[in-house]
Parts: structure tokens; sequence; C-alpha cells
């Protein structure tokens, strides 16, 4: 019989085997090694309720109608039974942290490397910090969210990240993109 799964020790970052650059450049996309994702869809009704909740939590994304992501780079695995305990009966509560994996895209020039390969307008007066939404990237869906003026954060499926991260790196290639493992 096999021994469960600890948490930590056998967790393996699909991106572990990716080169990284030797030298930070001014744009670069970091890889996150491990973040806490919650999927949160409003029980019926409840949205405007889960929303107000949702509005005193840090890394709160929308992520749709009456659906929200939160994402912390807490790795305790607490997120979800968290977030399922402050919004009781007013919402349905996912652990997404082992299926989705976080990047993050900064510097001048990160939104003419997204343009590349995302069909939605990135101009800040459309696509504004804190605005987020799903995407498609090189036929990849992900979650993109706008951080601040030139970063932006994605969150890819698991099975998934290896191919966007290809994709990111080509799209990249003409603004030297670094790429690396956050610290």
């Amino acid at each position: 019989m096999n021994a469960p799964l600890t948490a930590e020790a056998d967790w393996h970052h699909p991106l572990a085997g990716m080169a990284s650059s030797p030298v930070r450049a001014v744009d670069h996309l970091d890889i996150c090694r491990r973040q806490a994702v919650g999927r949160v869809l409003a029980a019926p009704g409840e949205g405007a309720a889960v929303a107000a909740i949702l509005a005193q939590i840090e890394g709160v994304r929308t992520a749709g109608v009456e659906e929200w992501l939160v994402v912390d780079a807490g790795t305790d695995g607490s997120l979800a039974l968290d977030l399922a305990e402050r919004l009781g009966d007013l919402a349905f509560v996912l652990d997404a942290s082992d299926a989705d994996i976080c990047l993050r895209l900064s510097g001048p020039n990160s939104r003419r490397i997204l343009a590349k390969g995302i069909g939605i307008d990135l101009h800040p007066d459309v696509f504004g910090i804190g605005a987020a939404g799903y995407t498609l990237c090189h036929g990849i869906r992900l979650h993109l969210a706008r951080m601040a003026d030139t970063s932006f954060e994605i969150l890819v499926p698991r099975s998934y990240a290896q191919s966007l991260m290809d994709a990111l790196k080509r799209m990249g290639r003409e603004f030297d993109l670094s790429t690396g493992f956050s610290a």
C-alpha cells in the first residue's frame, strides 16, 4: 500500500526542470514556487454579500460573474479553509492550490510581450490596475490580472504551465525576457 503524500515533501513544480536565466533582465517572468489559490463561487442570490466580505481580503481577483480567485503566497494549506469559514453558506469554496501555477510578468515591455499572444486590449485605460479575467494565450486558457502599471499575474492550469512558459519565452525573446523562480 502506498504511503499518503505529504503537502510539501512530495509536491513537484511542473516547471522545475526549465532553465532559468542567469541574470534578471528589466523584463522578467517570475515563476512562483508555490501559492495558495482559492476559487470562490457565490451561492445563488449572495453575490453582493460575498463581494463585501472578499473586499476585506488581500489577493482577490475577479474571475467571472459572482466568481473570484484569491491568491496568497502562503503554502500552509489554510487559505481555502479560512475562506470557507468566513463565507459560510454564502459561497462555495474550492482549494485550487495544486491545480494552478502562478507566473508574474513584469517590466516596461510586459504589455507588448503579452500582446503578442493575448487577444484582449491591455491598454491601461481599458485593462487597468486591478483588472482581471480569463483569456487565451496561444490556445491556453489562463487567468490574467494587472497588478501594477508594468506587472501582470498569470494563473495557468498546472498541466499547461510548461506550454505557456515556452510561449511566453518566445513572445519575450525580442525583449531579452529573463525567467526564474521567485525567491
